[in-house]
């Protein structure tokens, strides 16, 4: 009876307790320490001791969480917390440690490089590091700091590092087969980068003028380096802006930078009357003093850029209104292996037959190869290989953007163009291939005949037309695979397309303003 009021007393003392009490028991009934989480069978046991009564053990309401702490180790925790001073955040290793292992850092910091250039010089595929310094810009090995890549805006950029390359793509450029025949050349130059192959180019003696144009910060301060230089600089002109903006190339003109040229190419703003004898027809069947190239960037807004360049030829637009404009670009291999595609290929569409239609390629000596500016790292900075990631034309970069890896777009290639003396089109009929091509290459697997029906009724009767006028290489089997028509082909195609009285008032949509004149705002395009 006793021992039962006993712990009658003694619970409702542990109930009448703070609640903080209940928590701190330190010991049950057997003397022995309670575990810190709960029992076995997930319910929480704390203990009081009576006045005058053993210590007894209480069932108390089941909780959730981390158990509280006793008072005896609560205590504790105080008084050494108290005692020690707050530990900072270690950024470094503690001196200890790095006293002992210094001797081992500093062996491990001289042997591993630090950079990307360093690892790249370090691996051994830079055979000769000598071909890596250019004595206009800093040490290779600081390249990584001067020249960083960001992946929303640098990672489509790169330009050929090593001398040697750089030199071999200025000697296929025909810039002295060209002086063999009395003509010296004017080059201008879209992303030059810090100015290597410019360097070459400016050394050249068969080299009359380069004029880059440039709009990144980082490759204008050692392009202007490059001008300060008593040779060389007088031969250079620096536009400070992007080569793929269009109002770019009319800083060139409208600055009296061709002005050289105005006895051997026509239509400058210099030339108050033509010269005698030339015309935009004979000027056109001439050599031009003018060459354009390009290190295009392996983002979609560089093969844009090719694209458009070779859609102005026919209306001589942009700089072929001046000359027939020669041109030579370092470009992805996907947009390379695309445009020297053959007709009846997968890859043939309407890029690649605008080139075949509109140039003639030039062979580029040794460089010509897929594989000729391989191994990457040993030709080209950033060692990396670029990603094609978006040109943004914002520099508002968002943080979970999906940058696009395009693994397709690894490597380049260099590829040398120029365009054809007898086009077969004229600007009219070139406006109509661009509206054929548009609609037929969405169905280029099926037959001429059956794509001709959807663009417009009775459009099947041009291939009879074409069939009984046109000229042998010219006639078209209606039963061809769309992409398996040959340029001729086309070329005919359009011409009897554009005499066809039923054809579309409207095939084009330019996308100008109205009232908008392309010749007064821009150069074409």
């Amino acid at each position: 009876m006793r021992s039962a009021l006993a712990v009658s007393h003694a619970a409702r003392g542990l109930l009448d307790a703070p609640v903080w009490s209940r928590s701190f028991a330190a010991a049950g009934p057997s003397r022995l320490a309670l575990p810190n989480a709960c029992a076995a069978d997930g319910r929480r046991w704390s203990t009081s001791k009576a006045a005058d009564g053993p210590e007894t053990e209480v069932k108390v309401v089941k909780r959730r969480g981390r158990p509280p702490r006793s008072t005896t180790e609560a205590k504790a925790s105080s008084d050494k917390e108290s005692a020690e001073p707050p530990e900072r955040p270690r950024r470094r290793a503690s001196a200890k440690t790095a006293g002992s292992s210094t001797s081992a850092t500093s062996t491990r910091s001289k042997a591993e490089p630090k950079t990307s250039a360093q690892k790249g010089r370090k691996s051994g595929s830079l055979m000769h590091s000598d071909v890596l310094d250019h004595s206009h810009l800093p040490p290779y090995e600081e390249w990584d700091e001067i020249f960083p890549v960001r992946r929303a805006f640098g990672g489509h950029r790169y330009f050929i590092s090593n001398r040697n390359t750089a030199r071999e793509v200025a000697a296929s450029l025909g810039i002295d087969k060209l002086a063999a025949k009395g003509v010296k050349t004017t080059v201008i130059e879209a992303y030059p980068g810090p100015g290597i192959i410019t360097r070459e180019l400016l050394q050249n003696p068969n080299v009359e003028k380069v004029i880059v144009l440039e709009d990144t910060a980082a490759h204008l301060k050692w392009l202007d380096v490059l001008k300060e230089d008593p040779e060389l600089g007088p031969k250079l002109v620096i536009i400070r802006a992007s080569g793929y903006s269009w109002p770019s190339y009319n800083k060139i003109i409208d600055g009296g930078h061709l002005d050289h040229l105005k006895d051997r190419i026509w239509n400058l703003p210099c030339q108050q009357d033509q010269r005698e004898g030339l015309t935009d027809e004979t000027g056109w069947q001439g050599p031009s003093p003018l060459l354009f190239f390009g290190q295009l960037p392996t983002s979609v807004y560089g093969d844009q850029l090719y694209a458009q360049i070779i859609f102005a030829i026919a209306a001589k637009r942009w700089l072929f209104r001046f000359t027939r404009l020669r041109m030579a670009f370092t470009m992805n291999k996907a947009i390379l292996g695309r445009i020297t595609s053959k007709p009846d290929s997968r890859d043939f569409t309407r890029v690649p037959l605008a080139t075949q239609c509109m140039t003639d390629f030039i062979p580029t000596r040794r460089l010509s190869g897929p594989n000729a500016f391989e191994p990457w790292a040993a030709h080209c900075f950033p060692t990396r290989q670029p990603i094609g990631a978006r040109l943004l034309l914002s520099k508002n970069i968002i943080p979970a953007a999906n940058v696009p890896k395009a693994t397709t777009k690894l490597g380049i290639g260099l590829v040398s163009l120029e365009p054809k003396k007898n086009l077969g089109f004229t600007a009219e009929t070139f406006e109509v291939f661009e509206y054929l091509t548009r609609n037929l290459f969405v169905t280029k697997s099926q037959s001429i005949s059956t794509s001709m029906k959807r663009i417009a009724p009775g459009a099947a009767n041009v291939l009879t037309m074409l069939n009984k006028r046109g000229e042998p290489d010219e006639q078209i089997d209606p039963e061809q695979a769309v992409h398996s028509l040959t340029p001729a082909q086309w070329a005919g195609l359009s011409r009897m397309f554009y005499l066809w009285p039923f054809k579309p008032n409207v095939m084009l949509e330019s996308g100008r303003p109205t009232g908008t004149s392309t010749e007064e705002h821009h150069l074409g395009l």
